[in-house]
């Protein structure tokens, strides 16, 4: 007993695909020159240049944050610090 497909259009995926790995090994496909790959190569390039720019301001500016979330921590310990009182030390000369 098998289950019913949800889509009625999916019933046969035993069969073989049309223009599967024959047609992509076949003498119709297209010949890849070196242009398409250097262009393909190019694109990607682009891409790359883009989402790193994205991410190189979102990082300077959370490394501008996080320096200054710990130059006020060490401002507020070292005030802290200060009030709780140091030793006064007294020199006298006899």
């Amino acid at each position: 007993m098998t289950p019913e497909p949800l889509d009625p259009n999916l019933a046969d995926v035993s069969g073989s695909v049309p223009g599967g790995a024959a047609g992509l090994l076949g003498a119709s496909s297209p010949k890849i020159s070196s242009d398409d790959i250097e262009a393909k190569f190019r694109e990607l390039a682009d891409d790359v240049d883009v989402i790193t720019n994205d991410v190189r301001s979102v990082a300077v500016t959370a490394a501008a944050v996080g320096l200054a979330v710990v130059v006020v921590v060490a401002f507020w310990l070292g005030r802290r610090r200060g009030k709780r009182g140091a030793t006064v030390l007294e020199i006298r000369r006899v």
